[in-house]
């Protein structure tokens, strides 16, 4: 189920990224599942080098809890470094991504806000793919 949902879940991060031109991200993938070692060639041979065709400048990151799951995204990260372009802090949790990757208090706890009322609906929708990765996405 997962390895299907993987994918699928990256490649509507991609497909939102391109269709609305989104220049910051804030990725939560602190309870990513466990990504196996096909799950992970396909990230990074598939997946990154379409991400860094993106015009993202600024990536807020909430880390895995997984000590596994950390090291594939270090991994990641260290092969999509050719491209310094894109401004990557690490967090432990949202509302400091938020604070970081946004111009205002006003304007995270907007975010904060809103991050929080999706979450109950993106978990009844994708329940069969709970741990899916979870991003908030910000045009300049």
């Amino acid at each position: 189920m997962h390895t299907a949902g993987i994918p699928a879940a990256f490649e509507r991060l991609l497909a939102y990224s391109q269709q609305y031109q989104v220049r910051r991200w804030l990725a939560d993938v602190s309870n990513l599942p466990l990504v196996n070692t096909d799950e992970q060639a396909w990230l990074s041979e598939t997946w990154l080098p379409r991400f860094k065709a993106l015009p993202i400048r600024t990536l807020a990151l909430v880390l895995p809890i997984n000590l596994h799951n950390q090291l594939v995204v270090e991994a990641l990260l260290v092969e999509g470094r050719p491209q310094p372009r894109a401004n990557v802090q690490f967090f432990s949790d949202i509302p400091a991504a938020l604070d970081w990757l946004t111009p205002s208090a006003l304007v995270a706890g907007r975010m904060e806000n809103e991050w929080q009322q999706a979450l109950p609906e993106w978990d009844n929708r994708h329940a069969s793919r709970s741990g899916t990765p979870q991003a908030a996405m910000m045009n300049p």
